[in-house]
């Protein structure tokens, strides 16, 4: 058949996309798709594969909870919104939409 190779190619690139140095979303989603691939795929590409990400998930968990408490602490991260200050030195609020953009 034309689509012979067709599951383990796309199992190679899901099992790629598991890869640390992936963003989490991508690596997200190849759990999930790994998964819908039965359980044959989740003993042989998930399970070995766990430690390593949950060690790099506990990490990525950890910066977004930091960029979080920056933000709201006022620790950065607020370019371009806000509040922005006028010619006479008053702040006005840059988020505040005008009955024209509806």
């Amino acid at each position: 058949s034309m689509y012979s190779n067709l599951q383990p190619r796309i199992t190679k690139a899901l099992f790629d996309a598991l890869a640390l140095d992936k963003p989490m979303t991508t690596r997200y989603g190849a759990i999930v798709a790994i998964s819908k691939l039965g359980a044959l795929c989740i003993k042989l590409l998930l399970l070995p594969s766990l430690s390593g990400l949950e060690s790099s998930i506990e990490k990525d968990l950890m910066s977004t909870q930091h960029v979080l408490n920056s933000r709201v602490t006022g620790g950065g991260g607020g370019k371009g919104k806000g509040t922005e200050k006028t010619k006479n030195g008053k702040s006005k609020n840059k988020n505040k939409s005008s009955s024209s953009d509806m």
